[in-house]
């Protein structure tokens, strides 16, 4: 009983310093509240388009369907450069699910940053952490929850980080 008494303690008592955290860390900063003019979006690759006459590099042309953003359900026309910072060594294929920035050019075209991998990233984490709570049963639920409250804390750090940066003391 009393076990239980000092997990639960213990549990409670993360997450409120997580909690308490994350409020001060982020109280008055602007920069995660703005909108950027380069907001990333989700699209899904519908087709792709033949090349580009008189590109500058080899690029990838498509058409896209923005999955995210205020102009979700629209079909635009993406690039993805194939040189440059931005060089890749997976091309778009029909059916990809990508990540796109507005292009700033007055030709509304978009260009491609790279594919989105959160689905894949999150289904191996699902694997992972079943797997630790087969082999471990109990301990491998308390080391899930401990790496859980890590990754948490690290990330309250961060945003307490970025925040004394905004406010000029490095």
């Amino acid at each position: 009983m009393k076990n239980k008494f000092v997990y639960l303690v213990t549990i409670v008592l993360a997450v409120l310093y997580l909690v308490a955290g994350h409020y001060f860390a982020v109280q008055g900063l602007s920069f995660f509240k703005e909108k950027s003019p380069t907001d990333v979006v989700e699209a899904r690759v519908v087709k792709l388009l033949p090349a580009a006459d008189g590109a500058k590099f080899e690029q990838i042309r498509f058409e896209a369907e923005l999955l995210s953003g205020r102009q979700q359900g629209v079909k635009v026309t993406a690039a993805q450069n194939k040189a440059g910072s931005f060089a890749v060594g997976r091309d778009v294929a029909v059916g990809d699910k990508v990540l796109l920035l507005p292009d700033r050019s007055s030709q509304g075209e978009w260009s491609y940053a790279e594919h989105l991998r959160s689905n894949v990233l999150m289904w191996l984490f699902a694997v992972f952490a079943l797997s630790i709570i087969a082999f471990g049963r109990m301990q491998g639920v308390n080391t899930l929850i401990s790496l859980i409250f890590c990754c948490l804390s690290i990330l309250c750090r961060r945003y307490f980080q970025a925040r004394m940066f905004t406010a000029g003391r490095s």
